[in-house]
């Protein structure tokens, strides 16, 4: 877990493991899996784009836990609450009120509606088709993830 230090020193800015969401749920899902199939990382919420708090006077923390724990389980697979691979912590700091989803790095690859996300230079990344996954798999993706999509397929038996 990121301590507070961690969380609020400056400056506070997104990066390939944590992602600013002010009070925004829109995208969770996708960012969830990038983070899952790439390095792990920390969704914040209380803390906006710009690296300001977010007044908590404008959002409630349960609400935002309730649509990304809605968000997580209906748009990812395979369910990594099952996995025990998302954590999900809100506390105070400082007077401002966070939430701060821990996701860590999954053994399998996950699908977010269908798609294969990664984080590449604190951007969600999306493979769609299979030339792009061959692009993407020999420039940018490490060997790690590479290998962790393809040994599956070779180690399934033939129908």
């Amino acid at each position: 877990m990121l301590t507070e230090e961690e969380i609020l020193s400056p400056p506070l800015r997104e990066n390939q493991t944590k992602e600013l969401k002010g009070k925004n749920c829109e995208g969770t899902g996708k960012t969830a899996t990038a983070f899952l199939n790439t390095d792990g990382g920390y969704l914040i919420f209380g803390i906006d784009d710009e690296g300001e708090p977010v007044d908590p006077n404008t959002f409630s923390l349960e609400q935002i836990r309730d649509a990304v724990q809605r968000q997580i389980t209906s748009t990812i697979s395979p369910d990594p609450f099952r996995m025990n691979l998302i954590e999900i912590f809100s506390n105070p700091f400082k007077n401002i009120n966070l939430l701060v989803v821990k996701v860590s790095k999954s053994p399998e690859i996950h699908l977010h509606k269908g798609v294969i996300q990664f984080r590449n230079a604190g951007s969600n990344r999306g493979i769609t088709n299979k030339a792009e996954t061959v692009r993407i798999l020999s420039k940018e993706v490490n060997e790690e993830i590479y290998w962790r999509l393809l040994i599956p397929k070779m180690t399934s038996s033939p129908d």
